[in-house]
């Protein structure tokens, strides 16, 4: 139990329900603020005064919440009737159900994986389902002795072996069994970001995953110097694969990104295709704050191109300086935006350098929505990216698009609709791009409409967390009707 206790009744004031005398009302706070209640049988001991608990673990569907409040006052029962039809015009026809889901990443829930576990769980919760976040990320001396067992002199394959080694591997997952413990017989599913650790009760629970990237993406494209295992042996770089395998093959489902990674696990780890499902993600901002676009411009205003991205080399802004400076042959006045990095050394005229722009904080939002509004286009020329939600961002906000033709970037940007895709390190092409782009408004302007059309359909945490609904109510009633879809999975040993 967490929280506070509140009073609602005593014994005499519901002597007249006999059947509640030794009973108390379970209360929580739910998704969307509205209280849920359920019967909780009193202690013997109890005082006559009845309390309500803040809790986590209620559990009950809306309808039941409704007839258990009804017993006591027209204030509660209206109170719950209300989030009743607010339920269930929330969950949809087809939402019978709630399930209790142990959501699994490394970090806080808002922070997490860039902020898109924050939109998993807020999509989630809307939709009705109980969700519990399971912090698994690694502190004090486990983190530490970890990254000394992963130490290498390049910094990359450090960062890489401390991130998918099997110290850190083994101590992530011993770190969620515990958090998981006390939710025991509690949880009908677990559904974990990536795997990088077993999940817990293999076997036991059903579970699925939710990727944006695999380990044989990297293992085919490791020459990339940006690439995991670039600098790792291939037997180091296999085992890590192997460990992944049992994982992703242990999962009652795996949620992917993108239709290019999908198709990976399918062909690379031997998936059947039904237990591979897109589901895309969603831009981690809040659609509210982002403006209609005006597509007036000033007599003043200069042409202006955007680029977002804190590793600067490996997300293609040496690429973009370059194409920069021959784009300024044909537009002197033009404007090269650069967000993301704290410092760079930069001399080129025309480029202006916004740093490090935080959502969290105010001031650094109010600048990074300030930019989006300013640019004419968005690039970035990236040389390894799994996904690109920032491409997102500026779908959302009308931009046109140029980026690298890898991984799941030609499925976002539309060739020649809502941009353009190029190879990696083309900067002739890259400029060729820009320059199309800033020469003629009218495409501009229909590439952004189309861009932010394709994102608005396809690229929120709504529709996301609709697609993995289906399937989750699918593994569920599977689960309960003593089908154990995750029993395949063996737990996962050293190596």
């Amino acid at each position: 139990m967490i929280g506070c206790q509140i009073p609602v009744a005593s014994k005499d004031t519901v002597s007249e329900h006999s059947s509640f005398h030794r009973m108390h009302l379970l209360l929580r706070i739910g998704p969307l603020g509205a209280y849920r209640v359920a019967p909780q049988i009193a202690d013997s001991s109890s005082s006559g005064q009845g309390v309500c608990q803040c809790s986590r673990d209620a559990g009950l569907h809306p309808k039941e919440e409704m007839s258990c409040a009804r017993e006591f006052s027209p204030v509660v029962t209206a109170r719950f009737e209300m989030r009743a039809r607010a339920s269930a015009t929330r969950m949809g026809p087809n939402m019978t159900d709630m399930a209790r889901i142990a959501l699994i990443c490394e970090g806080d829930v808002e922070t997490a994986w860039s902020g898109s576990v924050r939109g998993v769980d807020s999509q989630l919760r809307q939709l009705g389902h109980e969700v519990t976040p399971i912090n698994a990320r690694l502190s004090g001396l486990p983190r530490h002795l970890a990254a000394v067992c992963a130490f290498s002199r390049h910094r990359m394959t450090w960062r890489s072996r401390f991130r998918h080694g099997p110290v850190a591997f083994h101590a992530r997952s011993a770190q969620a069994r515990r958090a998981f413990e006390p939710l025991r017989g509690q949880i009908d599913l677990v559904l974990q970001i990536g795997p990088f650790l077993t999940p817990p009760c293999p076997g036991e629970i059903p579970y699925a995953l939710y990727c944006d990237w695999n380990m044989a993406l990297s293992i085919r494209n490791r020459t990339n110097p940006h690439s995991a295992v670039n600098q790792m042996s291939a037997k180091e770089a296999d085992a890590i694969n192997r460990r992944h395998a049992e994982i992703y093959r242990g999962a009652a489902t795996v949620f992917t990104m993108s239709e290019r990674l999908r198709q990976s696990f399918i062909d690379d780890y031997d998936l059947a295709p039904d237990q591979v499902v897109t589901v895309r993600a969603g831009a981690n901002f809040d659609l509210d704050r982002i403006p209609p676009r005006n597509w007036e411009r000033g007599t003043g205003h200069r042409p202006t191109v955007l680029f977002i991205g804190k590793e600067f080399e490996r997300k293609g802004g040496d690429l973009i300086l370059k194409a920069f400076a021959r784009l300024r042959k044909e537009f002197p006045d033009a404007r090269l935006l650069i967000a993301g990095p704290r410092e760079l050394d930069l001399r080129e005229p025309g480029v202006e350098l916004l740093g490090l722009l935080r959502k969290e904080v105010p001031e650094e939002m109010a600048r990074l929505i300030a930019a989006y509004q300013e640019a004419d286009v968005f690039c970035l020329p990236t040389r390894q990216e799994p996904l690109g939600i920032v491409v997102v961002e500026a779908m959302l906000f009308g931009l046109p698009c140029v980026t690298s033709n890898i991984w799941a970037m030609p499925e976002m940007v539309a060739e020649g609709e809502t941009g353009f895709t190029v190879p990696p390190d083309d900067v002739d092409l890259i400029a060729d791009r820009l320059a199309r782009v800033l020469r003629d408004p009218l495409l501009a302007r229909r590439m952004g409409e189309a861009g932010r059309e394709r994102a608005q359909e396809r690229y929120t945490w709504r529709s996301t967390a609709r697609a993995m609904h289906d399937r989750i109510e699918a593994i569920v009633a599977a689960h309960r009707e003593g089908s154990r879809p995750s029993a395949r999975l063996m737990p996962v040993v050293p190596g």
